[in-house]
């Protein structure tokens, strides 16, 4: 009797062990399946609206020069994650002349999409980082991270 009462236990154990396991092993292999899913505009103005844009910012300088501003197309959170879908002016609406920036003779104007942005970012405890960002991109980089991201971060990722 007792032998049979140890199996059990033992049985019971490692049933608990394997379902640890495979619990601890779905969230550290697809965190992004366990965030939170459902997506929001943060509004115009608001702090996290500000941190997404500011970070961009100094990143679209770097080519384009400063000072500038952006036309926001899409600003998008879900879970942990964001996009954000930019284009880049001078302050006051002007525009960006690609002759007169580092891009001036490295590029084929034809071949960019002067002077739009996109960029992933991830949340890490309250900030956000760009995990990574394109300017000028003329096709969709970003659906590289499908799979990675919630499904309902932008158009383009199959729905689960």
């Amino acid at each position: 009797m007792a032998l049979k009462l140890h199996f059990e236990l033992q049985s019971k154990k490692w049933l608990v062990a394997v379902v640890i396991s495979l619990i601890a092993t779905l969230l550290f292999q697809f965190p992004t399946a366990f965030a939170q899913s459902r997506s929001y505009s943060p509004r115009p103005g608001s702090a996290e609206r500000r941190e997404l844009l500011n970070l961009l910012r100094p990143i679209i300088a770097r080519d384009l020069g400063a000072p500038i501003e952006f036309v926001v197309n899409e600003i998008k959170v879900s879970g942990y994650y964001a996009f954000v879908s930019v284009d880049a002016q001078r302050p006051g609406g002007r525009r960006i002349d690609p002759a007169k920036t580092k891009w001036a003779g490295r590029h084929y104007p034809d071949i960019i999409d002067c002077c739009h942005a996109q960029a992933i970012y991830q949340k890490r405890g309250n900030r956000w980082r760009i995990l990574e960002s394109a300017l000028g991109a003329t096709d969709v980089w970003y659906l590289s991270y499908c799979g990675r991201v919630p499904s309902d971060l932008y158009i383009g990722c199959p729905t689960n």
